[in-house]
């Protein structure tokens, strides 16, 4: 971030202070919350960047992927349940959570070897998730649409996995000391949450009411 210049203000004598202070304490804030305090590697910037914009992408497809998938399960129909949606729920939860302990176990002693690797696999499993999920309402039947969609939790649930084994690898590497590397985690949950709140934000002004399938697509890809 460079720093302020005295263009921050209004020509006024008595106005430009004022601002110039209000300026300087609105980006002391910033910096205390979303940027490190600790030195870190040059392409730390240029990795956070792409890794926010990725971040702000997957959340602007949360609404319309959801729901899409709520409406290919039959949510709104007059002939669905909401034990049946509730049944559905439970067992999707199941799968997530049976999965994400079998790769944990699978790959534990891997991950410090292979952090590319596995956060590409992170990446290409949640990008098979997305496109699974706009691909339901042309898939034939209710049963097929269930497979599909437990599929999806497991792909997802891979994605959590080896991104949230790998994440303090790469940290590590990005940070130029141990102290710096719990500043970055404590910076990266700031980052996540505010682009959480931006992405969410985004995609409940950009989802059409009535085009939930064509956003998915978009959004996806």
């Amino acid at each position: 971030v460079t720093p302020l210049s005295d263009d921050c203000g209004s020509d006024s004598g008595a106005g430009r202070p004022k601002l110039v202070v209000i300026c300087q304490l609105v980006q002391g804030a910033f910096r205390a919350a979303f940027l490190p305090s600790n030195p870190v590697r040059a392409e730390y910037y240029e990795f956070q960047l792409f890794d926010s914009l990725q971040a702000l992408c997957s959340y602007l497809k949360v609404q319309t992927q959801t729901r899409l998938v709520l409406e290919s399960l039959g949510v709104g129909s007059s002939a669905a349940s909401a034990v049946a949606g509730a049944t559905l729920w439970t067992v999707k939860d199941g799968a997530s959570h049976v999965s994400g302990l079998f790769f944990g176990a699978s790959y534990a002693t891997r991950w410090p070897q292979y952090p590319e690797s596995f956060r590409l696999l992170a990446d290409l499993s949640n990008d098979a998730a997305s496109l699974l999920d706009c691909a339901l309402p042309f898939l034939p039947g209710l049963r097929a649409r269930v497979c599909v969609t437990l599929l999806c939790t497991v792909l997802r649930s891979l994605c959590g996995v080896c991104a949230g084994a790998v994440r303090p690898v790469i940290l590590s590497h990005l940070a130029l000391s141990e102290r710096g590397v719990a500043d970055l985690q404590a910076k990266e949950g700031s980052q996540e949450t505010l682009v959480t709140l931006l992405g969410l934000a985004l995609g409940l002004l950009l989802t059409p009411n009535g085009e939930a399938a064509t956003a998915s697509w978009i959004f996806a890809l």
